[in-house]
This record gives structure tokens, C-alpha cells and sequence, in this order.
């Protein structure tokens, strides 16, 4: 046994069969149980001059942290807990407390001071840190007046009165963005708002100038109009504004100019292959809408 306080510790080596990056580990952490077994209370104590004498099994002796006459200090050899207790101070502790009593600082210190320190690695599962949820921005909403729907069909060569089937269902808005005029795609859940120009220009304070905005923290999964197309026999599934506004067109004049219409309901691609153009369809089950849960807009 090396003799406390006098060799430095060690460094501590790896576990055999872990990586070898440390860095594949959180941390590594003192194992005080091994280090009660490789520190044998008794030869620890006779180190220190503490001298004990056996009784059955117990180990008895003078307390070397009080004066006395009368020998209190007694080392119990648990199995699963060596530790000494002195019946005289009330002192109660293992190897690691008694020698942190010895030589003072922290545990840490005292392991240091027995001389080699036994290290336990703890693997820590790799953990995604959320990013906290981007505050959603909800846009001054306003009912698009005739000039306005006049504007959008002349852009997107859809007639108005299919423009205003998508007004009175709650899908389309104006409302004004970056000093832009602009005409807004949502529905009653509000988790969703994409917005262009109605003078057809890009978004210029974005990185890729794109035509089409979808506002700050709106959902790009949220499938507009889903709820409303609850009780329709049929949905139209398709991608973007134009077309989400073409659709109507198409069912206003396919269908018997507008009738057909009380029939549809628009709502996104769907990412399983049906592509990208407007597809008509017969609602079964809401589950045949998206079966994968996976719409954008």
C-alpha cells in the first residue's frame, strides 16, 4: 500500500473496451466503492498510527482525532460499508471521510492523497437540444375588396367569382407587408399564413427572394384548409398559393360554373408521390387525406 499524502496520484486510465475519446463520455466520476476496497480500513489506520487491536470482528483502538484514554475508536468491516465510528467524538465515516478528516480539502483530494484513483466513465445518450418555438407572426387581416380580387385575376388568369369562393371560405386575405401590398393564403387554425405580392414582386428581404412568403412561425407542415374539408366529398391536393387558387377555378368551371364548388375543398401536396398538380379526390377517411401526416404548403 503507498503511503498517504506522500505519492502522487496517477493519471486514471480508460476503461478497456470504451472509445478512446473521452469526449464520447459526459464525464468521469470518482468510484469511492473501489476505492474502499483497494484501501483496507485496518492497514489504512496502522498507515496513519492508529494502532488497532482485533475483538472477534471488530477492530478496536485510541481515536486519533480527540485525546482519550480509553480506546472508542472502532472499525467495522461491512462487506457492502467498511467504515470506522469512535464512540468518544461521535466521528462516523469511511476510508474517504477519515482521511479527508487527516489531510482537510475535498473527497477528491482525499482519493488523491491515497495515491491511485479508480474512475467510473458514464456514457450520457446523445440529446437534441430543442430550439425553443419561434414566435408565430399573425398579420392585420383584411377582407380583399373588388379592386384587390380584380388585381389577383389579372396576375393569375382565374376569374373572380373563383377568387371569391376562396374569400368567403376564409382562405384568402390582403393585408400589408414590408410596405407590400400583398394577398395572404390561411384558414380558421391560424397556423399558417403565406403571403405574395399583389404586384408579383419578390420578398427582397429574404435570402432567396422568393415570390412566396411563409410568415414567421407559421407551420410549413400545416395543410391549409384541413379542418374546413371535414364534411366535403371531395379535396383538391395541391401546392402553393396559384395553385391552391387555380383549384377553385378548375371546379368552377368543370363542375357547372360554381356549383361543383359546395362539393371541394382545397388543401396541400401531400408528400407521397400524387405530384404537383391539383388532384381531385373522393374523401373516404380523414386518414386518406395525408396518410403519412407529412403536408406542406
Amino acid at each position: 500500500m503507498s503511503s498517504p499524502g506522500k505519492e502522487a496520484a496517477p493519471q486514471a486510465a480508460k476503461p478497456n473496451g470504451a472509445a478512446e475519446d473521452i469526449r464520447n463520455y459526459a464525464y468521469a466520476r470518482i468510484d469511492f466503492e473501489e476505492v474502499k476496497r483497494l484501501y483496507p480500513l485496518p492497514e489504512y489506520c496502522e498507515s496513519r498510527g492508529i494502532h488497532l487491536k482485533r475483538q472477534g470482528g471488530l477492530w478496536i483502538g485510541r481515536c486519533p482525532l480527540h485525546i482519550e484514554d480509553t480506546p472508542s475508536f472502532v472499525v467495522y468491516l461491512k462487506e457492502n460499508d467498511p467504515h470506522v465510528h469512535c464512540y468518544g467524538c461521535n466521528f462516523h465515516g469511511d476510508i474517504v471521510d477519515l482521511e479527508q478528516a487527516f489531510g482537510g480539502g475535498s473527497k477528491s483530494d482525499a482519493v488523491a492523497r491515497l495515491g491511485k484513483i479508480p474512475v467510473t466513465y458514464l456514457l450520457v445518450p446523445t440529446r437534441t437540444i430543442a430550439k425553443p418555438a419561434r414566435k408565430q407572426f399573425h398579420p392585420e387581416l383584411v377582407r380583399p375588396g373588388s379592386d384587390d380580387l380584380k388585381d389577383i385575376s389579372i396576375r393569375r388568369s382565374i376569374n373572380v367569382e373563383c377568387l371569391q369562393i376562396a374569400v368567403e371560405r376564409g382562405f384568402l386575405w390582403v393585408s400589408q407587408l414590408k410596405s407590400h401590398a400583398c394577398w395572404v393564403l390561411t384558414d380558421q387554425a391560424r397556423k399558417t399564413y403565406l403571403a405574395r405580392r399583389l404586384d408579383g414582386g419578390v420578398w427582397e428581404q429574404l435570402d432567396s427572394k422568393p415570390k412566396a412568403w411563409l410568415l414567421p412561425g407559421s407551420s410549413a407542415k400545416w395543410p391549409i384548409g384541413i379542418e374546413e374539408s371535414a364534411p366535403y366529398p371531395a379535396i383538391a391536393l395541391c401546392e402553393g398559393g396559384p395553385d391552391f387558387l387555380s383549384a377553385f377555378a378548375h371546379a368552377w368551371a368543370g363542375w357547372g360554373r360554381g356549383q361543383g364548388c359546395a362539393g371541394l375543398y382545397v388543401i396541400c401536396q401531400c408528400q407521397n408521390g400524387l405530384g404537383r398538380s391539383a388532384t381531385l379526390l373522393r374523401r373516404e377517411t380523414s386518414s386518406n387525406l395525408c396518410p403519412r401526416r407529412r403536408c406542406r404548403l
